[in-house]
């Protein structure tokens, strides 16, 4: 059994297709299966090898490392590791703005006025700690 060539007028199928199927070409060159069953070995074992290859496209990473990235990223500690614990504390503006929110409320809470806002003292503080951040000048990271 052997497998047709695709011809000069059939459908392109462009980019990457195209490079897969001359890659298999070159895989089975002038061989001949004796049985479906034998060329579906074959085949398998190609794209298993083909899938468990590193590509540069994908930063080193093969197609089936890439596969378990994007559709279980938190569940493939072997292609990626994400830290739970920050090494420094945030710096971004928002994230100051909620610490200071938070230091606010303290851990017994603060009793909302009787129309559900924000207690005036606390957001006041807030407010003129929020200012003293944003206009001072940025922390100079040691070189």
């Amino acid at each position: 059994m052997s497998l047709n060539k695709i011809g000069r007028n059939d459908p392109s199928l462009g980019g990457p297709a195209t490079a897969a199927i001359e890659e298999l070409e070159q895989a089975i060159g002038d061989r001949e299966f004796g049985s479906t069953e034998e060329l579906q070995a074959f085949l398998d074992s190609f794209q298993f090898q083909r899938n468990h290859r590193c590509f540069e496209d994908f930063r080193g990473l093969s197609p089936d490392q890439m596969r378990q990235l994007l559709h279980f990223p938190l569940e493939s500690p072997d292609v990626l590791q994400v830290s739970t614990v920050l090494e420094s504390e945030p710096d971004a503006p928002l994230a100051q703005l909620f610490g200071l929110l938070a230091e606010a409320i303290g851990g017994k809470g603060l009793k909302p006025t009787a129309k559900g806002n924000f207690p005036r003292n606390p957001c006041r503080e807030i407010m003129h700690a929020w200012r003293r951040l944003i206009n001072s000048p940025p922390a100079q990271s040691p070189e």
